[in-house]
């Protein structure tokens, strides 16, 4: 019987994983799985989200999820258990150390903090990029607070697709990990029927206004090897809806009780 190479296995079993794509998870989010023109990914499907993961850059390309208005505040703690991913070859926790880089979530564990094992499962290194700590820290985050707020004041689900930018130009850390030169998040208003879109670079610093980062969903497809198929003008700027970050917080006090 012939004896195949470690290497060839490894490809073999890699695209019978990609063959399957999200069919697992078909009602996971509540809009259309986009389609990657890429290759050398992996489609996993989380309890409650997505992520398609380049296995050789060892990034997300994307993460998918729904933000139900109950969910946008969990009382679960943080975790903080970084760990690799038990299903592919993903990047290990360790690789970061002393890179100058944060490991930045791509779905955020505040929005998970709704279930113990589901928030875990936000710290696998597949849903990890490397971020700069102020853009993690403080541009980026305000998004994600952003976020969590508009699904609770509208009391709506909202689906959001979260992703890096990236080339082979881009500078790798330990273990060949990619540094992605930018972000990008798009947020669909279900029920209010329009979407925003978002790209943040890769840059060290703290504006906190959501609205320089405003894109297109067309810019973004422009950018990466995605196509989303949305029922909306992908080359519209819808307004941003006013924000209130601090209900997120009065809500958290109101039902944890801390």
């Amino acid at each position: 019987m012939r004896k195949y190479g470690f290497g060839l296995v490894f490809l073999l079993w890699i695209s019978q994983l990609n063959a399957g794509g999200f069919k697992e998870c078909p009602d996971l989010i509540s809009n259309d799985i986009p389609e990657n023109k890429g290759t050398n990914t992996a489609s996993l499907c989380r309890k409650a989200y997505l992520v398609d993961y380049d296995l050789k850059n060892k990034i997300p390309v994307y993460v998918a999820y729904d933000l139900e208005p109950m969910h946008a505040v969990g009382c679960e703690k943080r975790s903080n258990k970084f760990k690799e991913d038990p299903d592919i070859q993903s990047a290990f926790p360790g690789d970061y150390a002393n890179s100058g880089y944060d490991k930045g979530h791509m779905a955020p564990a505040a929005d998970f903090q709704w279930d113990k094992s589901v928030e875990r499962e936000s710290f696998y290194m597949s849903n990890i990029s490397p971020q700069l700590p102020q853009l993690n820290r403080h541009s980026w985050e305000r998004l994600e607070v952003s976020t969590r707020a508009w699904a609770l004041s509208k009391k709506e689900t909202l689906t959001v697709y979260t992703g890096t930018i990236y080339n082979d130009k881009d500078d790798v850390l330990n273990k060949g990990i990619r540094i992605p030169h930018a972000f990008f998040k798009i947020i669909v208003f279900n029920r209010s029927k329009f979407l925003l879109a978002f790209i943040y670079p890769q840059a060290d610093e703290s504006d906190t206004d959501i609205g320089n980062y405003q894109v297109s969903v067309k810019d973004i497809e422009e950018k990466t090897n995605l196509v989303f198929n949305f029922p909306y003008d992908k080359s519209h700027k819808s307004n941003i809806p006013d924000v209130d970050i601090n209900i997120v917080q009065s809500t958290e006090r109101q039902t944890c009780r801390r």
